[in-house]
C-alpha cells in the first residue's frame, strides 16, 4: 500500500471504531475499569500525568531557547526543538477547539445524572470529555518524537497507548474520546511536519 494513503486508513478505520464505541462500548466500560482503577490508582494516576501538554511544551521551548542562543549554538537541535513545540501545540489547539464546539458529557456525568452525548458548544469541563486532551497530547509527543528518533518508535507508540488507556480507566475519558483525541494528535503533528523545513547536520 502506498504510503500516502496509509494515514487516510488508519484514521478511516480509528473513526468507525469510535462511532462504533460510542454506541455500543462506551458506557459499558466504565464499571469495568472502576475495579481496575481501585487495584492500581496511583500508578494510572503517574501514567495519565505524561498526558499533560505544559511540562512537554516548556521543555521544548527551553531546549530551543538553550541551543538557538548558547554562545555554542547548534541550529539541528534548536531546529528539531522548534518543531516538537509547535506540532504539540497545534495539536492541542485543534483539539481544543473540537472539544469547545462538541461539549460532550464526561462519564462522571452518566453515572451521577445520567447524562450522555454532544450538548454543542461549552467551555465547562464536564462538558469537554471530547475529543481527550491528554490522549492528543501523548499522540502528538510520541509522533513527534518518533519522527526525531525513528528507532524508538514502538517504544513511544507504547507511551501514548498508556496515556490514552489512563484515562479511561481513571474515568476522566470515554473510548471513543480517547481514539479520536489519539487521531487529533497525530494529524496535527503529520500536518506541521508536512510544511516543516528540518535542519541537516
Amino acid at each position: 500500500m502506498k504510503n500516502h494513503l496509509l494515514w487516510p486508513l488508519l484514521f478511516a478505520l480509528a473513526a468507525g471504531f469510535a462511532a462504533w464505541s460510542y454506541f455500543h462500548l462506551d458506557c459499558k466500560l466504565l464499571e469495568p475499569c472502576v475495579q481496575i482503577k481501585q487495584q492500581n490508582k496511583l500508578l494510572w494516576e503517574a501514567i495519565t500525568r505524561c498526558g499533560l501538554a505544559g511540562p512537554w511544551l516548556i521543555t521544548a521551548a527551553l531546549c530551543w531557547l538553550l541551543y538557538r542562543y548558547r554562545q555554542y549554538p547548534n541550529p539541528v537541535v534548536a531546529n528539531r526543538a522548534a518543531f516538537f513545540f509547535v506540532g504539540v501545540a497545534a495539536a492541542g489547539v485543534a483539539n481544543t477547539l473540537i472539544k469547545v464546539c462538541c461539549g460532550r458529557a464526561r462519564p462522571s456525568m452518566w453515572t451521577r445524572e445520567g447524562v450522555y452525548g454532544f450538548h454543542g458548544f461549552s467551555v465547562d469541563s464536564h462538558y469537554g470529555s471530547f475529543p481527550s486532551g491528554h490522549g492528543n497530547t501523548a499522540a502528538a509527543v510520541a509522533l513527534a518524537l518518533a519522527i526525531l528518533f525513528p528507532r524508538c518508535r514502538w517504544l513511544f507508540l507504547v507511551f501514548a497507548l498508556l496515556v490514552a488507556t489512563s484515562r479511561v480507566i481513571l474515568g476522566a475519558h470515554y473510548l471513543s474520546d480517547v481514539i479520536v483525541g489519539l487521531c487529533t494528535g497525530v494529524a496535527g503533528v503529520l500536518v506541521v511536519a508536512r510544511f516543516w523545513k528540518f535542519r541537516s547536520e
